[in-house]
C-alpha cells in the first residue's frame, strides 16, 4: 500500500481542515512549495495537492503553484475545482500527473465516461466522500437521498475509471482512527481504492493495508509528527503492516 502525503492549499497557505470544514482549518506552513521539497526529500514518491480554494470557487486556482511544485520531480495528483475538460487538461498542462474529479463525476456519472474517453483513465481519479452511507459533495452538501455510494461507484465502474479516492468524512483531519468497513466495499474490484480519513497511527496504517487498498493519503498524522517522516522514509513509503492478522 502506498502513502502519499497531503498537501491542502487555502489562502496560498498549507492546512489541515477537520472534517472538511473551512471554518477549522489549522495552517502548518505559509509556503506549499517548502513542504513538498520536505516531503521529497525525505523519499516521498509522489503528491497529493488540494485546492482549497478551487473547490469552493468551481474552479482551479492554485495551477501556479502546481507547476512549481510539480518541478520538484515527483508526480503531483491535484484535486479541487475541476469540473471541466478544459479545467483537468488545465491541471495536465501546468504538471500535474493525474487529476481529481468528485462533484461532476458523482452528479454525472455519464460527464466522467466522457471525459474518460477524451483523457484515458491514467490521469483521472474519481473522488468519493462519504458521510456514513450518504455522499457529499463540495465540503458539506449532501447529495440527494437515494443516491448510494455503491450506485456512484457501480457507474464509475461502468464509465472504465480504474482509480479513486474514498474518503470518510466524518474522521477526515480528525487523527481519530479509520473505518476499515468503510475500504472494504470498494477495495475489492476493478478500481484501484486511495482512502483518505482518520489515519492518526502506524497502526491505523497497518489496518488499511489489509483492507486492500491500494495507497492512502495522510495528512495530519504527518504533519503533527504521529507518523514521522523517518519511518515512512525507511519504509520507502510503502506499508504493509507489521501484523499481518486479520482485523475486523
Amino acid at each position: 500500500m502506498k502513502v502519499t502525503p497531503a498537501i491542502d492549499i487555502l489562502g496560498g497557505r498549507c492546512v489541515r481542515l477537520f472534517r472538511g470544514r473551512y471554518d477549522q482549518a489549522t495552517v502548518y506552513d505559509d509556503n506549499p512549495l517548502a513542504v513538498a521539497q520536505r516531503f521529497v526529500a525525505a523519499g516521498a514518491p509522489a503528491l497529493h495537492i488540494v485546492d482549497l480554494d478551487g473547490a469552493h470557487a468551481g474552479k482551479p486556482c492554485v495551477l501556479d503553484v502546481v507547476r512549481r511544485i510539480a518541478a520538484v520531480g515527483v508526480p503531483v495528483t491535484l484535486g479541487g475545482g475541476i469540473r471541466t475538460r478544459a479545467d483537468a487538461q488545465a491541471a495536465l498542462a501546468h504538471g500535474a500527473a493525474r487529476v481529481i474529479v468528485g462533484s461532476r463525476a458523482v452528479a454525472e456519472p455519464a460527464w466522467l465516461a466522457r471525459l474518460l474517453n477524451k483523457l484515458g483513465p491514467a490521469v483521472l481519479v474519481g473522488a468519493l466522500d462519504l458521510d456514513n452511507d450518504a455522499i457529499r459533495i463540495n465540503g458539506w452538501t449532501r447529495v440527494a437521498p437515494g443516491v448510494s455510494g455503491s450506485t456512484v461507484w457501480d457507474a464509475w465502474v461502468a464509465a472504465g475509471l480504474s482509480h479513486a479516492i474514498v474518503t470518510d468524512t466524518l474522521r477526515d483531519g480528525t487523527l481519530g482512527g479509520i473505518n476499515s468497513a468503510t475500504y472494504h466495499s470498494f477495495a475489492d474490484g476493478p478500481i484501484a481504492v486511495t482512502a483518505a480519513g482518520g489515519v492518526g497511527c502506524s497502526s491505523d496504517l497497518d489496518d488499511l493495508a489489509v483492507t486492500g487498498v491500494a495507497g492512502a493519503v495522510v495528512g495530519r498524522a504527518i504533519y503533527d509528527g504521529h507518523i514521522p517522516l523517518t519511518e515512512l522514509e525507511q519504509r520507502r513509503w510503502v506499508w504493509s503492516p507489521r501484523n499481518r492478522r486479520e482485523r475486523a
